[in-house]
């Protein structure tokens, strides 16, 4: 019995101790909300350019993809000047030449970030050739380097016009005259939020609301833009998370100006809705533009659905991000690559799913809103085989009551809903939630106004109808989350695994104490009375 209680119980011991001690701790750390240099540039397949040389004839240039995922991704740019052709593949993280011809080009110089600051200096041509910001605004990039000025786009990051220097040709004058890019620059100017147009209005949000508002990355995408999440934390104990993102396919950007739109109203009606109990005992996650590099592809994308569609809607990486969690990864969308609903060499490959799915699994989230647009309708994840339908009709009853929208049953798929609802542990519901659709009228004008309202009274109307949706899904998120409680175990808290585990210890070391303490008192009996148990009760610790 000794040896027993020495092999056995103490190892479970240790091992209890190992595990709380290896348990990841839930930390958040705040990332300043400042607009970052970067080295990448937002061009995709499917682009052309034509430049005209001053003096000599034109230069064509044309961009395809590769046709394949990449590590990093890449582009293929072919030039050709009066008739004469060069290639090369360029990197599209930091612009630097990776095979091909044009190897005077070390670093593209046709494309530059947008995001460049003033006095900011990046490399041109090659590293050790710095260009300088001289001029930054709504209009103009204006690069300066020993007298030579080059002069670009910040809405696309293109060249617009200066001199070129490539061997064989040695200086270029060029001007940009004409490119099949549609820029929707109206759009984004007065409807619409590009990546550094939103991370400046939360930077004045959190400022604003200091108190209440939480701002930080919880990752970055493939271009190095930091996927920004907005968090309105429990005023009381916290006793569940509601998770809304938006802008997860780059070209419906309607998701995002929601997201951002139900942020700021919740912000603004702080008071009033703690009145009514909300976010009292739950914290309000909203992650506004969960792949920004493809939105910022939305902004100019050619037209045409034909064109390279799937370079606003993917990632840098060509990759459908809601295609690429891994539930039933393989059995929805494309294993190839020009296919927009492309779902990755393999599951959850890409940056901005790995952000999304650690925070989700890191905190205790209860209802996830899947924010998208294309046609208008509340989806039901993984209906053949989602578990709460019972509950999923007292949500959708509610929710269409206020947009109207018609009630589907979702497919099974690689989903960031269905990764959420049937894989991430414990009892979380989730919801897809289709804000809007052009018709195809829309799309053969411009895919752009198929999945976007470019009318400001749709898309006010878009945001108060989200915003009540969300209000009702603050107020019934825990009666939900208890309705499948009886259909499921309840998925514990860190905190409560913790004690519980603490407590189990307790009891196997006061266990094996008393057995110790019991043993001890035997063989005090044993010395105060010699007389031999019965053979009946010396056989049970023999057997």
């Amino acid at each position: 019995m000794k040896s027993y209680t020495q092999t056995k119980t103490l190892p479970l011991i240790f091992t209890l101790i190992m595990i709380i001690a290896q348990t990841p701790q839930i930390t958040t750390v705040t990332a300043e909300v400042s607009i970052h240099k970067l080295e990448s540039m937002d061009v995709r397949g499917g682009i052309y350019t034509l430049y005209i040389i001053a003096d000599n004839g034109y230069m064509n240039v044309t961009y395809k993809s590769l046709e394949k995922y990449t590590e990093p991704p890449s582009i293929n740019v072919s030039i050709n000047i009066n008739g004469l052709k060069k290639w090369a593949v360029y990197s599209l993280t930091n612009r630097k030449l990776l095979y091909g011809e044009i190897q005077d080009w070390k670093i593209y110089p046709l494309w530059i970030p947008k995001c460049i600051k003033l006095n900011d200096e990046i490399p041109v041509y090659n590293y050790e050739t710095t260009f300088k910001c001289i001029v930054k605004n709504e209009t103009t990039i204006i690069l300066s380097h020993e007298g030579e000025k080059l002069i670009y786009d910040p809405f696309t990051g293109v060249l617009i016009e200066g001199e070129i220097r490539l061997d064989g040709y040695g200086k270029l004058q060029l001007k940009l005259n004409k490119t099949n890019m549609k820029i929707r620059r109206e759009y984004f100017d007065d409807l619409y939020f590009d990546w550094e147009t939103l991370t400046l209005n939360l930077m004045k949000l959190e400022k604003e609301y200091a108190n209440i508002l939480k701002v930080y990355s919880i990752g970055k995408s493939v271009l190095g833009r930091e996927i920004w999440c907005c968090e309105i934390k429990a005023s009381e104990s916290e006793d569940g998370v509601v998770l809304i993102d938006g802008g997860m396919h780059g070209s419906e950007v309607i998701g995002v100006k929601v997201a951002y739109s139900i942020l700021e109203r919740v912000l603004s009606e702080y008071n009033e809705l703690q009145s009514i109990g909300v976010l009292k005992r739950l914290t309000l996650i909203i992650i506004p533009m969960l792949n920004p590099d493809g939105v910022e592809m939305s902004k100019y994308s050619p037209p045409t659905p034909s064109i390279r569609l799937k370079d606003g809607r993917c990632n840098a990486n060509g990759v459908d991000l809601n295609r690429n969690f891994n539930y039933e990864w393989s059995a929805g969308g494309s294993p190839l690559y020009n296919s927009t609903v492309y779902r990755g060499e393999v599951a959850e490959s890409e940056p901005e799913v790995k952000a999304l799915k650690d925070l989700m699994q890191k905190r205790k989230i209860i209802f996830y809103v899947n924010l998208h647009s294309g046609v208008r309708q509340i989806i039901i994840p993984a209906y053949q085989v989602n578990p709460y339908l019972n509950v999923y009709a007292n949500i959708t009853s509610i929710l269409s009551n206020i947009f109207g929208f018609e009630i589907v049953r979702g497919g099974i798929y690689g989903g960031s809903a269905n990764w959420c609802l049937m894989a991430k542990g414990g009892p979380a519901l989730s919801l897809i939630i289709e804000l809007y659709g052009g018709g195809t009228n829309a799309l053969n004008v411009d895919w752009f106004l198929f999945y976007n309202p470019v009318d400001d009274v749709e898309i006010r109307k878009l945001t108060i109808l989200s915003y009540q949706a969300t209000i009702q899904i603050l107020l019934n998120a825990k009666k939900w989350r208890d309705m499948i409680f009886e259909k499921t175990l309840p998925s514990l808290p860190l905190e409560s695994i913790k004690i519980t585990l603490i407590t189990i210890i307790i009891i196997i070391l006061g266990l094996t104490i008393y057995v110790k303490l019991r043993k001890s008192q035997g063989r005090i009996n044993d010395k105060r009375s010699p007389t031999k148990p019965p053979m009946s009760v010396e056989a049970k610790f023999t057997t």
